[in-house]
């Protein structure tokens, strides 16, 4: 009988995250880094009816006014990650 290890194939450093949002391949950047750390991520938000909406994309992917380029701040960096200038207390 098979170990349950062996039925499986190895586990990858990020499971394929969906969108066209990321510069690069998630995971191939500093370890520990992600994209809420990154000095490329830019914040967009809207207010609708007293409630505001947000979402986050990368500044070097050409923008565009989907969903598909939203990004998840908790993705691992890529290999374009740069550190963030913002002073955060």
């Amino acid at each position: 009988m098979p170990r349950q290890a062996d039925l499986f194939p190895a586990k990858t450093a990020h499971p394929r995250l969906p969108g066209e949002g990321y510069a690069g391949t998630p995971g191939t950047g500093p370890q520990g880094q992600t994209c809420k750390t990154c000095d490329h991520l830019t914040c967009h938000e809207h207010h609708t009816g007293g409630r505001a909406r947000r979402w986050y994309k990368c500044s070097l992917v050409k923008r565009r006014f989907s969903a598909v380029t939203d990004i998840r701040l908790d993705a691992p960096a890529c290999h374009q990650w740069a550190p963030s200038t913002d002073q955060q207390p």
